[in-house]
């Protein structure tokens, strides 16, 4: 199974830190070993980058933020522990 880590670090990089950034240290740590499900095709436009099976996602999400604004976000499992999927923005 291919991991985020290894398809994407550029991305891993930086939604880690924006995770660390807010506070979000456990869900951090875990970004790096979680697998990577490849570029979402709900739509043309959606730029979101799955690490969970669809349809794993729930409404819990996370807005991320820089110096800049909202960035981002992820999408989380319903018990908030894992990260579904990722979507920057800017």
């Amino acid at each position: 199974m291919l991991l985020l880590r290894d398809a994407r670090p550029d991305l891993l990089a930086r939604v880690t830190r924006l995770l660390r950034r807010l506070g979000e240290r456990e869900l951090a740590a875990r970004l790096a070993d979680q697998p990577y499900y490849g570029e979402c095709r709900c739509t043309p436009r959606c730029r979101a980058v799955l690490t969970a099976e669809p349809g794993t996602s729930s409404p819990l999400m996370i807005w991320l933020e820089d110096d800049r604004g909202i960035v981002g976000e992820v999408s989380l499992t319903a018990d908030g522990t894992m990260v579904t999927t990722v979507e920057l923005t800017g």
